[in-house]
């Protein structure tokens, strides 16, 4: 029987007007090359990522494309409810934060002294904001999470899910892990430094919150331990 597996990659983009958004520097290049390995042992993938991220080299059973983090959380529930995963790798660079309202300094003002009316909300179909101001300020609020939402809707599938910090010590990023864990309900993650993130090289490690399981150094390194961890625990 194939097994299905759920990846999700890249970065969201979260709205402030109809052409400007916040969004962050992932590639999608590390999902895409874990979503290789699975398929190129014949996994059943689901691919679900960023507007501007990278795709795999081989074809998955399907991809899907999302923009802000509250599309990526509609399609993960679908997916989660149309069908059951072996394991979900979610490796998506997902917003803490998304755009409630842009505001000129006047605007602001009013906002502060009870004048809610004041503030322009920030939506997709919101137009252009006009560029004549000489400063604007952002509101921002939560984004939904959506790594949470995984083992609530499948408790039984294998997630495993991704922490980067920067200037981070290795225990550190162990102790990040192990919150993440016990947050989400992760069964392994994927700890890195952007510090090690250069040029060819990603330097990485696979944690279950306790002990370092597998080391990597580069994103083809890391989709292999991942996937090797993965098949241990399945198998």
């Amino acid at each position: 029987m194939t097994l299905p597996v759920l990846v999700t990659s890249g970065g969201t983009r979260e709205n402030i007007d109809a052409v400007r958004c916040i969004t962050n520097r992932s590639t999608g290049l590390t999902g895409a090359a874990v979503a290789d390995r699975f398929t190129r042992a014949g996994a059943g993938v689901v691919y679900v990522c960023g507007e501007t991220a990278a795709v795999p080299a081989l074809e998955p059973r399907e991809l899907i494309r999302v923009g802000s983090a509250a599309g990526l959380s509609a399609a993960i529930e679908a997916l989660l409810r149309r069908e059951a995963f072996g394991c979900v790798i979610h490796s998506m660079a997902v917003s803490d934060y998304t755009p409630r309202a842009v505001m000129t300094r006047d605007e602001l003002r009013a906002e502060l002294h009870g004048a809610p009316d004041a503030a322009r909300r920030a939506a997709p179909g919101a137009g252009k904001i006009s560029s004549d101001s000489d400063e604007l300020f952002i509101a921002l609020e939560r984004a939904p999470k959506v790594i949470p939402m995984i083992k609530r809707l499948q408790p039984e599938t294998l997630l495993v899910g991704f922490k980067l910090l920067a200037g981070a010590s290795e225990p550190e990023l162990i102790g990040a892990a192990r919150a993440l864990m016990d947050s989400s309900g992760c069964d392994l993650v994927l700890a890195n430094d952007v510090s090690g993130i250069r040029g060819g090289r990603h330097e990485a490690f696979l944690t279950d919150g306790r002990a370092v399981l597998r080391r990597a150094a580069t994103k083809s390194e890391i989709a292999v331990i991942i996937y090797d961890c993965v098949m241990e625990r399945l198998t």
